[in-house]
């Protein structure tokens, strides 16, 4: 987390959306893009 501009950098690994708690108590669902985890298509390469 950068605390100056308030950003989180996460990975999903299947799980389910992360919650996160503001200052006034209420919860927000974060929604992203999923994709395909790595390794799943045995032709993807990986560099």
């Amino acid at each position: 987390m950068t605390i100056s501009t308030c950003e989180i950098v996460a990975v999903n690994a299947g799980h389910e959306y992360p919650i996160i708690k503001d200052g006034s108590g209420l919860f927000e669902l974060k929604k992203s893009q999923h994709v395909r985890p790595l390794g799943l298509n045995p032709k993807t390469g990986y560099t």
